[in-house]
């Protein structure tokens, strides 16, 4: 294997990763709108069992998929930045 097709298959990666990255912080803010959103509609209108459960869902699955989310959003701008700062 060359070191250009080595490179191509680095960066086809990192840009899978990427977008996969963005799907996930995508979902996880959108579910936290969502919770935030349901928190004020159950302030309005007294809270009810089912919609406490369902803000807790969305917080639960919205905290999963950000925390690895913002993680790998980091390493891959980390990436990229070096990329830059190295000529590649």
């Amino acid at each position: 294997m060359t070191s250009a097709n080595s490179n191509q298959d680095v960066l086809a990666r990192r840009a899978k990763i990427q977008r996969m990255v963005t799907a996930a912080l995508r979902v996880g803010y959108g579910l936290y709108a969502v919770a935030s959103t349901l928190f004020f509609v159950g302030y309005m209108t007294g809270f009810q069992p089912a919609l406490a459960v369902m803000i807790i869902i969305c917080l639960v699955v919205g905290g999963a998929c950000l925390a690895p989310g913002l993680v790998f959003n980091y390493g891959i701008k980390a990436a990229w930045r070096a990329d830059r700062q190295e000529g590649r």
